[in-house]
This record gives C-alpha cells, sequence and structure tokens, in this order.
C-alpha cells in the first residue's frame, strides 16, 4: 500500500549537491521502513535521482522538504507536490507516483495558455482532483513527442498556468487521440511501442469498430436479447432490413459522435423519410422511390464501411429521442463498475441523442419514471447497469492491450426492455452529469491510474 506525502522544498541550498537531501519525519519513516541517513534513489515515472534521507521530528508527518537539486535532476520544475510514495527496501528505491499523461491532439501557439480542446474542461478537472489526491498529470501532444527518447513533452500546471516542460516519461498514458486516422497513422504507432517499450501504461489505446464490437457480442448467446439486428450495409441488406423492420439505421463502422448516421423510415403512404447527420442544414429528406433512397444513401457514404441495424421504437419525450449513457470503469481488482448514468434526450429536430448533436442530459431515473411505476423504472435502471458491465468485460477481455474506460448508450423500448445501441472507447468529456465539482469518472480516471502504477511497483 502507498502512503501519501506532501514534498515541499527546503529552505537550504541544494542546486549543485551530487546527492540532495531528503527531510522526513522519523513517523514517515518508519511506515516507509526507511532507516535515518539512508542513501536511496528516487524515482518519477522513468527518471531517477540520488539522496539522503535525513529524519526531521520539525518535519510534520505526512510531509518532506527536498532540494531544488533533486526535482532539477529528476526534470519536474521547482514546487510542492503531493505523491503517493512505495519504497523498495531491497533495491533501496523510493517511487513517487502516479505520474499520469493524457495523449490527445491540439494546436497552440507561443506562450499562450494553450486549449486542450473537446478534454479542456476534463483536464483541468483531473489536475485539480489530483493536486488533493497526489500525483503528477501533464497533457501530451502527440505532435510535440515525435522525437523519442528518455524525455516527454507536456503541458503541466504549475504557478497557476500550463506550462510546456521536457518530463519524464510518464508512468501512464491515457489515450485521448480523438481521430481514427491518426490512430493508424506511423506517428501514433511508433510512440505507442515506444512507450510500451520503456515501461508506461497505455490505456485504451485505440478506437473502437462497431462491426467488430456487434460480432463478439453476438458470439455471446446471453447477449442476443439485448442487440439490435445488424449486419454490414449493402444494398440487398437494405432492402432485407427495410422489408424486416420498415425502419433501419445506417451508421459508419468507425464513426463517433453521431456523425454520418443515417435513419430510413418507410411510411404507409410509400414516402421514404430520411434523416442523416452528414449535412445539418439540412436532416430531413423526404423520397418517393426506394432507387431515390439508394442513390442518396450511396452519395453520402461513399466509400465507408457502414452497419445497417434495425431500429427500435425507444422512448421518446416530446417528439425527441431518449437513450441512456453508462460509463464504466475498471476497479482496483480489474472488475468494472458503473461509474456513472445519464439520460441523453436529443434537441429539437435530432433523431440522435449525442451532446456533439445537440443533446441534452437528466438523470435516469427521474426519465424512465416519466414512463414506468417507480420499482419498474427502478428495475431497468439495474439491469441496464448489469448490462453495462457485461458488455464492458466482454469488450475488454477481447481487446489487446489495457482498457480502462468504456463508455455504453443503451435504450429502452416502450414496453421495458433494454438494448444495447453502442460502445465508446472514447466517451464524451463533456460534462455527463447534473452535479458540478469533481465527477464520479474523472476520480475513476485517477482511481485506475493510480491501480496500473501500483502494480508497476516491481518494475526496475
Amino acid at each position: 500500500m502507498s502512503h501519501k506525502i506532501s514534498f515541499h522544498i527546503s529552505n537550504t541550498n541544494g542546486l549543485f549537491t551530487s546527492s540532495p537531501q531528503l527531510h522526513l519525519n522519523p513517523l514517515d519513516g518508519k511506515k516507509l521502513n526507511i532507516d535515518d541517513n539512508s542513501r536511496i534513489t528516487i524515482k518519477i515515472g522513468n527518471k531517477t535521482a540520488a539522496a539522503i534521507v535525513h529524519f526531521n521530528s520539525d518535519e510534520p508527518e505526512g510531509s518532506a522538504a527536498v532540494e531544488p537539486a533533486l526535482y532539477q535532476s529528476l526534470l519536474l520544475p521547482i514546487q510542492t507536490y503531493k505523491w503517493h510514495v512505495l519504497y523498495d527496501v531491497h533495491d533501496q528505491l523510493l517511487k513517487l507516483g502516479p505520474f499520469i499523461s493524457i495523449l490527445t491532439e491540439f494546436k497552440h501557439a507561443g506562450h499562450d495558455q494553450p486549449s486542450f480542446g473537446s478534454i479542456h474542461c476534463f483536464a483541468e478537472e483531473l489536475q485539480t482532483f489530483i493536486s488533493k489526491e497526489g500525483g503528477l498529470l501533464s497533457i501530451m501532444n502527440l505532435s510535440d513527442n515525435m522525437n523519442l527518447g528518455e524525455e516527454s513533452k507536456g503541458f503541466i500546471f504549475y504557478d497557476d498556468a500550463w506550462i510546456m516542460w521536457d518530463l519524464p516519461e510518464p508512468d501512464v498514458i491515457y489515450n485521448r487521440i480523438h481521430s481514427r486516422k491518426t490512430e493508424r497513422t506511423k506517428a501514433y504507432l511508433v510512440f505507442y511501442e515506444h512507450y510500451l517499450q520503456s515501461g508506461s501504461t497505455i490505456f485504451n489505446p485505440q478506437f473502437l469498430s462497431k462491426w467488430e464490437v456487434y460480432q463478439l457480442l453476438g458470439a455471446e448467446s446471453h447477449m442476443n436479447p439485448f442487440i439490435p439486428e445488424t449486419n454490414l450495409y449493402s444494398e440487398s441488406t437494405f432492402d432485407d432490413f427495410l422489408g424486416k423492420y420498415g425502419a433501419v439505421y445506417i451508421k459508419p463502422v468507425h464513426g463517433s459522435l453521431g456523425r454520418g448516421i443515417i435513419e430510413v423510415t418507410k411510411h404507409s403512404d410509400g414516402l421514404f423519410i430520411v434523416n442523416q447527420t452528414y449535412f445539418p442544414e439540412q436532416k430531413e429528406h423526404t423520397f418517393e422511390s426506394l432507387t431515390d433512397v439508394k442513390n442518396a444513401v450511396h452519395k453520402w457514404i461513399g466509400k465507408r464501411i457502414c452497419i445497417i441495424q434495425q431500429a427500435l421504437s425507444l422512448l421518446e419525450k416530446d417528439g425527441r429521442k431518449i437513450d441512456f449513457r453508462l460509463l464504466t470503469h475498471p476497479d482496483a481488482g480489474h472488475h468494472w463498475r458503473v461509474t456513472s448514468a445519464v439520460a441523453r434526450i436529443s434537441g429539437e429536430n435530432q433523431f440522435v441523442s449525442n451532446l456533439a448533436q445537440g443533446g441534452v442530459l437528466d438523470k435516469p431515473g427521474a426519465v424512465l419514471k416519466g414512463f414506468f411505476s417507480t420499482s419498474t423504472s427502478s428495475q431497468i435502471l439495474s439491469l441496464m447497469k448489469e448490462l453495462a458491465l457485461e458488455t464492458a468485460a466482454l469488450i475488454a477481455k477481447s481487446l489487446e492491450g489495457v482498457t480502462g474506460e468504456l463508455g455504453l448508450d443503451i435504450g429502452v423500448d416502450l414496453d421495458g426492455k433494454i438494448w444495447l445501441i453502442e460502445a465508446n472507447s472514447k466517451p464524451s468529456k463533456k460534462q455527463e452529469g447534473t452535479s458540478s465539482g469533481i465527477r464520479p469518472s474523472t476520480k475513476a480516471i485517477w482511481k485506475f491510474s493510480k491501480t496500473l502504477w501500483l502494480e508497476r511497483r516491481d518494475s526496475p
């Protein structure tokens, strides 16, 4: 178990000493099993520095004073840090962590404060939580880390601002690359292999393919009742599905944020109503023939590989479609847990509920009670959580690498039956709850990162 200590800068001038001093309360030394006057090695990420431990009863318990030279050797700005601490008696190695990096893509210029795009608020929220709970956070821009060596470049929070700094390579990297195309580039693949070889743990290393997810889940007989019938799109499967269900969805296999979705409904008057999110200026189209529908669909999807899926009669509120987003994360034992659940209600004149497409959030229990009794609403929500956990566990087991977060979209039809709509390895980091403060999902990311760091405690 780790021990939490706040490290502040001592008043002594240790800028040029070969072995900086670490002043520690004797009680902390006892908890860590460190002897007074020990010569130890301190490690943060992949960087190490020599130090000499001196017990100092005037230093408060849970606090330690370090000389500036120590942080210089460890490539960190000189400031106060709160760390979780592990000590290996055999190797006389004191590990400070967890050092977490978020890998993403953003543009920045000169000395201006950076914007981390859609995850900026999440990054600041995680930074606030880490400053209280312990550790270090950096925001890594893929384009700033092309020259791979023994250091990483990232923005860290220093003196109330984000600054670019040459840092150790981190313990844990949370992949928030926004583009599937970027994840297929040589630059990303080289980055990924380099950090795996150097000992960092990278979680959520890739986007999910809708078709691969449905193939995986469809192979599990107990999951079939919860999965809409799905196949790869072709004109023949389109004819079959539309004839069977009267309404279908066509989705890019590699789509996200509700982009590129087509809904086709055949009306009793022979007209076809088509909604799509390719061109937001005109979402709804009316066609008189199936041939015209196919031509439009072909024009929109181009060479994209798509799935086709039966449309479901899901709950609606004032004509606005409703689904439910459940965020799941592994706990310290790598058992999946539902961290948060929200209802998503589509924006006006929208047929998808994604926040990126104008959707709004509400509490799932309150939304369900608008359609079902209190007891039935509670049962439905419990079943949704069970389905989310089973789905997350199956997906994580099938993927290469480490999976640390999955967002599951679940629908409820008018009979109260639940349906798995989609799984997402890069769920939106917009506010997914209605309360302020640190979100449960943000805490879960830190806790899982700490778990991964603790599991590296036996590494050199």
